[in-house]
């Protein structure tokens, strides 16, 4: 990590772009370990925006050194000043994810007992809310993140997460991503909408609290940020094609049929991408898969935007 902070901007600028186009951040994530890859998404967030032009604002994610960073995608990890947060007990470990991704408003109590003590009596609901929440804020106040209440509030029977540190997430990151990248397209700006794009790509590292997948409050956020990234890819594999990076777009073609073997624009995007490579034998073959693949599924035949591409590289 120290060498790559000493290359010249352009120089790291072009060597996470050949990371992000080979598909391989991940896997330096994995070698660097956590403290370095805290580091590492803050140095690509960065750069991604200056390559695309964009002011750097005072909103900007904070460095790992001073801020409270929580990772939603995936497996869950908090760190705080580089410091991996954690080794609590289940619950608070759960109290915590919860807290921190509904810390825009207050959070009633009665919401926390029904949801995570359903099956008690209200008074030992009470008493688990407590003691749990006494060892979380011990936890935490240890880890440098305030006294004793002052990170968890209480009042008028409602818990709340309070700014006493910068708090990130990669969720709120993704999300700011999108929603730049697609103000970007709307002014035609098609340099900077990608640069966001790929940031936003970058963030999702698997699906939200992927260890939760049986907690019921997650299944909604889980599903909306899915949803979400598999439009990305679209954009992704569209900007991509349009510009002639065909493997790149093929690349997000391949990722829609890992969360959907059915979906017909992953699969127009491979064919697409591997026509304009030269593949045409390949293209054709994924026609093929695209309709086994939905008569067995789904017991349904390609939409006709699918079967047009098929008879254009069929006649190519």
């Amino acid at each position: 990590m120290s060498q790559l902070q000493r290359l010249e901007p352009g120089t790291v600028a072009s060597c996470l772009q050949v990371l992000a186009y080979l598909e391989q951040a991940h896997v330096l994530f994995d070698h660097l370990g956590d403290r370095a890859s805290a580091t590492l998404i803050d140095t690509l967030e960065r750069v991604y925006r200056a390559r695309a032009g964009i002011e750097v604002a005072t909103h900007e994610a904070p460095s790992a050194a001073d801020a409270l960073r929580v990772h939603f995608f995936g497996a869950c990890e908090a760190f705080y000043g580089g410091v991996s947060l954690g080794g609590w007990r289940k619950k608070s470990e759960a109290l915590f994810k919860y807290l921190v991704y509904h810390r825009a408003a207050p959070v009633h109590r009665d919401q926390l007992l029904d949801l995570f003590w359903r099956d008690s009596t209200p008074e030992a609901a009470r008493n688990c809310l407590n003691v749990t929440l006494h060892a979380l804020r011990r936890s935490l106040g240890e880890a440098g993140l305030g006294a004793a209440d002052q990170f968890i509030a209480f009042a008028a029977e409602r818990y709340r997460v309070m700014p006493v540190v910068e708090i990130w997430t990669d969720v709120d990151a993704f999300n700011d991503a999108l929603a730049n990248g697609h103000a970007a397209l709307a002014r035609a700006d098609h340099g900077q909408a990608l640069g966001h794009f790929e940031v936003a790509a970058a963030l999702y590292r698997g699906d939200f609290l992927m260890d939760d997948r049986y907690e019921e409050w997650t299944t909604g956020p889980r599903e909306r940020l899915r949803n979400s990234y598999l439009e990305l890819l679209v954009d992704l594999g569209q900007s991509y094609g349009d510009t002639g990076r065909h493997t790149a777009a093929l690349e997000c073609g391949r990722k829609l049929l890992e969360f959907d073997s059915c979906s017909e624009e992953g699969h127009r995007q491979v064919m697409t991408s591997y026509l304009a490579l030269g593949q045409r034998v390949l293209a054709l073959r994924q026609y093929r898969l695209c309709c086994e693949t939905l008569e067995r599924e789904l017991g349904v035949a390609p939409m006709p935007a699918t079967t047009a591409l098929y008879d254009r590289i069929r006649t190519s």
